[in-house]
């Protein structure tokens, strides 16, 4: 469920903020090692075959993953990176990429697809492109038009190069407004999460 994914992000700052040391860091969960958990897990099984065991086994996951770094940083093995060399690390960041962009396809296009491979995605996403829905097609260039909006206003506008607009939230945050208020998902088929349980 979708709440799982807001317990998670707002936990882990706020932890962060008492003892961690690095302004740098990204928190919380983001797309690539979501895509890695639900591969993981969904080999075993899936939100369709047992919600709640499926659930429960990505929170074990999730233990053990953090019991995994909590005991790599009391061994003090970040210096393992440092023989990773960065055409590695740079293969690492553009497959993630891919990776990321084509799990994303299916729901930037509103097509009703199965999860699949790398490929296999590309190849459904092709078959079905006549049955790609045109209102979210354009609410997701819309979308992508905002975050290239507010990262060229970080850039360029001296304001906001040292108070940065946070644009992914603002995306959601107008995105979110737009779809409540016009009730385009109900008139044109826009899929949306729905009501989330608090």
């Amino acid at each position: 469920p979708a709440y799982y994914g807001l317990y998670a992000s707002l936990m882990a700052p706020c932890i962060y903020a008492f003892l961690g040391t690095s302004i740098e860091a990204s928190l919380g969960p983001y797309a690539l090692i979501s895509i890695l958990v639900y591969d993981t897990v969904g080999s075993v099984v899936t939100p369709d075959e047992n919600d709640q065991v499926y659930i429960d086994a990505v929170m074990i996951t999730s233990i053990l993953s953090g019991a995994f770094l909590f005991i790599l940083g009391l061994l003090r093995a970040g210096f393992i990176v440092n023989f990773l060399s960065d055409p590695v690390l740079q293969s690492l960041t553009t497959g993630g990429a891919f990776l990321i962009a084509t799990s994303q396809m299916k729901h930037f296009l509103g097509l009703d697809i199965q999860n699949a491979s790398f490929f296999e995605t590309w190849k459904l996403v092709f078959v079905h492109i006549t049955d790609v829905n045109l209102a979210t097609f354009i609410l997701g260039l819309f979308c992508l038009g905002l975050l290239a909006l507010f990262e060229t206003l970080n850039n360029q506008v001296k304001v906001f190069r040292k108070f940065k607009l946070p644009g992914p939230l603002l995306c959601i945050i107008v995105s979110t407004l737009l779809v409540a208020l016009s009730g385009i998902d109900e008139k044109l088929g826009i899929r949306t999460l729905g009501e989330t349980c608090f």
